[in-house]
């Protein structure tokens, strides 16, 4: 990932003095790029910076970044990448794989840890063994419930919580794939 590539590059080469603000710069860009959009990151002191931009007379004036491949919906963009996660889950290789490879919905079989405390339809975190994020989607369950869930079946999730049960953690129409 581009942005990425160079956030690092801006680490490393961070002088004591520096405040994180370019920090803070890549990851809107970030955001804005997955979202789908058209992203420059340029010195607002050049001279007529706007206008050399929208001109396409823009030569050496900063750095773009290019839309990502998917473009999401607005939805999606809440869920994804705007929502402030109220907690997290970790998972096994095995979902991992079906989120990542296969599109698929999260089942509680594969939740290995849960992070936070969070109601029935918060956003959450899906993160990989490693701990890094792979996700994001909408809760069918409060954390309590996935803590009592987590590793079951989907058959056997209704006696555990001894009422009806929803199969999946978070079906795949309310996540959003972030890593």
């Amino acid at each position: 990932d581009d942005i990425a590539a160079v956030s690092q590059h801006l680490r490393e080469e961070m002088s004591p003095l520096g405040s994180g603000g370019m920090s803070t710069k890549l990851e809107a860009a970030r955001l804005a790029s997955d979202a789908g959009e058209l992203v420059v990151i340029a010195n607002g002191r050049t001279d007529d910076v706007l206008l050399k931009l929208f001109t396409g007379n823009s030569t050496g004036i900063g750095t773009m970044f290019t839309p990502a491949d998917r473009k999401l919906d607005s939805r999606s963009r809440w869920i994804g990448l705007t929502k402030q996660p109220a907690g997290a889950v970790t998972v096994d290789n095995g979902a991992k794989s079906a989120l990542t490879e296969r599109g698929k919905s999260l089942l509680a079989a594969g939740i290995t840890a849960v992070q936070g405390a969070f109601e029935r339809g918060a956003v959450v975190s899906i993160l990989d063994a490693s701990g890094a994020e792979l996700a994001r989607g909408l809760s069918n369950y409060t954390a309590d419930e996935i803590e009592q869930i987590k590793g079951r079946r989907s058959d056997q999730l209704e006696q555990t919580l001894g009422r009806a049960a929803y199969a999946e953690v978070v079906h795949r129409d309310n996540l959003v794939m972030t890593g």
